[in-house]
């Protein structure tokens, strides 16, 4: 079972990365980049997937039941916390680094966290006290309740979906600012996790579904973590 799904996991993520490197004469470009940096621009990759439909993708197999955000699934990792790394690895069960999903703010990750779980960006914090957005911090609570806010939301999203104050701000005037004058470096690069995916990942619950349906399964959900991309 997980043997197959690697496979089918590497495929998908085999044909993107050698599809993405591929100019497109019609837009006579030779690189291609795909950004959320308004200060980089670039023509958007385009991506094609593949499928084998032969007669043996129809033979059914166990697979891990589908994520379903809506139900709550026990296990080792708190529902209520996003969990962080540096590193894209899926954090310990143990870690002390996680926020409260409440002080989220990136928009921009919500729908990537309900659809497979995590969300990759340059992210920052809003320390109350220094009135600076800085690294995040699992150190102790006080740093674990911070506001959340991430670059691909900056000109387009603040505290919430009404508010003209887009970008985010260090000083008297942040924690979020209507321009960019005060605006903090982007520098480090995260990956969240959803608690409650998390335990569903651990859960280990199985169904039966046909090769090729996982591998639809598999595209999907690499898609629904790309931006930038045509396909």
């Amino acid at each position: 079972m997980n043997t197959f799904l690697d496979r089918s996991g590497a495929l998908a993520i085999g044909l993107l990365l050698a599809l993405t490197a591929l100019p497109a004469a019609a837009d006579d470009t030779d690189i291609f980049i795909a950004s959320q940096d308004p200060a980089i621009t670039g023509a958007k990759p385009n991506i094609l997937f593949i499928y084998d439909n032969s007669g043996s993708m129809g033979a059914t197999v166990l697979t891990q039941e589908d994520w379903d955000p809506s139900l709550v699934f026990t296990g080792p990792y708190n529902r209520n916390r996003l969990y962080f790394s540096t590193n894209n690895t899926m954090p310990d069960s143990s870690t002390g680094n996680w926020i409260t999903k409440t002080y989220n703010y990136c928009n921009a990750s919500l729908t990537p966290l309900a659809t497979i779980g995590s969300y990759s960006d340059r992210m920052l914090a809003w320390n109350t006290s220094t009135k600076n957005w800085v690294d995040l911090s699992g150190s102790s609570n006080t740093t674990r309740n911070r506001n959340l806010e991430c670059r691909n939301d900056r000109g387009i999203h603040g505290q919430s979906d009404s508010d003209s104050k887009t970008f985010a701000a260090n000083g008297s005037t942040g924690p979020w600012a209507t321009t960019s004058a005060t605006e903090p470096s982007w520098n480090s690069n995260y990956t969240i996790w959803d608690g409650n995916w998390l335990n569903w990942y651990s859960s280990g619950g199985t169904v039966s579904k046909t090769r090729l349906n996982i591998v639809r399964d598999v595209t999907n959900n690499l898609l629904d973590g790309l931006n930038g991309v045509n396909v």
